[in-house]
């Protein structure tokens, strides 16, 4: 009975803080998902996508040091440190 408790608790907050996320917060909770994922092109369009749409925000510089991230994981298989230097 406490182990259904729980889930259900559990599940209630996931579900609160996914509503209460802003568009921004959504995007880079996705992009992340797939970093962490190793869906690296993906991850890298997906940051894009954010700097495009929220130029001068934190977010974007978040998502601009990700992408330079991604380009020096050594999981990457197409990782490039020149372009990694130029993102940071």
């Amino acid at each position: 009975m406490k182990r259904v408790v729980y889930v259900l608790l559990t599940l209630a907050l996931i579900l609160q803080s996914c509503a209460t996320m802003t568009g921004a917060n959504r995007a880079l909770y996705n992009a992340d998902s797939l970093f962490t994922g190793k869906k690296y092109s993906q991850a890298i369009y997906t940051y894009k996508d954010i700097i495009r749409d929220y130029p001068g925000s934190s977010i974007a510089a978040d998502a601009k040091f990700a992408i330079a991230y991604i380009l020096i994981d050594s999981d990457n298989p197409d990782a490039n440190y020149e372009q990694a230097l130029v993102e940071f």
